[in-house]
């Protein structure tokens, strides 16, 4: 198991959220990672209607995340992931029409913070786990650069996944469902993932993500973080990506990963990249 479990590492981005394998650590074992997302400056956003959402400035969106799992035994583990946003605003887009009403300027905050608790189902020959993650509402907005941290509303997410692994391979499907506060747009979402190891200590890993809102919702936005392009109501994504897993010595290891969209609703209309480093003992 832990040769399969240790390449189930996930990008911080817009796109890649954590831990959605139906793997689970064993009592006292744990998984610790630190990671840097880049999505470097991007002047549009993606828009379900066809024609990309031009923003009045270059917008860069950087994080820096940590995060952990834990075994409790009896098939549960629990998870964490603290992220850190250092995002700004840049030049005046010559693509933008309208008046800008954000300046340019930087706005490092707290993300949304979620904790994740994940319960193994079935283990017979296959793994059925089920999981609830809570995304917290500690992300924030600055009113001049139009800029927001993480979205503005509690989020609660039941999700299913199934997965099988192999001496070098592996392979899973998660299936999920978010339901938000604040008159916030609940989704649907289903991801997976096909890992394989070519080389001794290194799994190379593709990645599928897709997010379908219900469009339920209209909360309250302001014009300003409409223009900044983030964080906001109704966001869907058909993504997909490419990891690498490389294990050092001793439970420590490297990743990157890259990842785009091919279409999607008022996220980043931009790639990103993710390096990080983890520890799993």
């Amino acid at each position: 198991m832990r040769r399969v479990t240790l390449i189930l590492l996930s990008a911080v981005t817009s796109y890649i959220t954590y831990g959605q394998s139906p793997w689970v650590k064993d009592q006292g074992k744990g998984y610790a990672q630190i990671s840097y997302n880049v999505i470097s400056g991007y002047n549009f956003n993606y828009s379900n209607e066809g024609d990309p959402i031009p923003l009045p400035r270059t917008v860069t969106d950087n994080s820096i995340q940590l995060y952990g799992e834990y075994g409790l035994g009896s098939d549960w583990q629990v998870g964490v992931s603290l992220p850190y946003k250092m995002l700004s605003t840049g030049e005046m887009s010559t693509d933008f029409s309208g008046q800008s009403l954000i300046d340019e300027g930087n706005f490092n905050a707290l993300g949304n913070i979620e904790l994740s608790i994940k319960r193994n189902i079935i283990n017979q020959g296959y793994l059925l786990s089920a999981q609830l993650k809570t995304e917290l509402p500690t992300g924030s907005l600055d009113s001049e650069t139009g800029l927001r941290s993480g979205l503005d509303a509690l989020s609660i997410i039941p999700s299913l996944s199934i997965g099988k692994g192999w001496d070098k391979a592996y392979g899973f499907v998660s299936v999920g469902s978010a339901i938000r506060t604040n008159d916030y747009s609940g989704d649907v979402r289903v991801s997976g993932e096909l890992g394989t190891q070519p080389i001794k200590k290194l799994w190379i890993v593709l990645v599928l993500d897709v997010v379908s809102s219900f469009e339920n919702a209209t909360p309250e936005i302001s014009e300003n973080q409409i223009q900044g392009g983030l964080y906001l109501n109704n966001q869907e994504y058909f993504a997909y990506g490419l990891k690498f897993a490389y294990e050092i010595k001793n439970g420590w290891g490297l990743n990157l990963a890259g990842y785009g969209a091919s279409s999607g609703n008022v996220v980043a209309r931009a790639p990103s990249v993710n390096i990080g480093v983890y520890y799993e003992w």
